[in-house]
């Protein structure tokens, strides 16, 4: 359900459904599933601006996920480097954003791919590295269109038509 809610931009659902996914897996102790839903989450609210509680929530999901817990890891170092760009901190946001970029790139899912893709684009747009920007942003849109997912394609579209001007 929250991936629904993230594809049709609404963030804050996203938020609610995560927050009642975690907390029923903490109570009922579903390790596995609690540290990719605290991922998740973490992402969520790095793109609702609340990076404080993104961070908490990615250095949780690490602390309690398996190491070859590739999407755990994934979402975890894609919200760091919303939480660190958003802080100014460019350089260390690139790094989440290139980890993540690397461990997503060894799976199949595309519309992942080009999720990570898009917070590496929002590192180079905030740091005022525009053709950087641009070529993330077209990675992006190549991965949506091979996946077939026209709402992401659309919306990278637009950002690439809003940063190339």
């Amino acid at each position: 359900m929250s991936f629904i809610a993230v594809r049709a931009a609404n963030l804050e659902l996203a938020d609610q459904i995560l927050d009642e996914a975690c907390r029923y897996l903490e109570a009922y102790g579903g390790r596995g599933g609690l540290s990719t839903s605290a991922a998740r989450r973490a992402a969520v609210l790095a793109h609702l601006g609340r990076i404080d509680e993104a961070e908490a929530w990615a250095t949780k999901a690490t602390d309690i996920g398996a190491s070859d817990d590739v999407m755990t890891h994934i979402y975890a170092q894609r919200a760091l480097a919303r939480v660190w760009t958003r802080r100014g901190e460019h350089r260390a946001a690139e790094q989440h954003a290139r980890e993540a970029i690397k461990l997503v790139l060894n799976t199949d899912f595309l519309d992942e791919q080009a999720d990570a893709y898009l917070d590496l684009a929002e590192v180079y747009e905030r740091a005022g590295r525009h053709a950087d920007a641009v070529e993330a942003l077209r990675s992006a849109t190549a991965l949506y269109d091979a996946k077939g997912d026209i709402t992401g394609a659309t919306q990278a579209r637009m950002r690439l038509d809003a940063v190339s001007k």
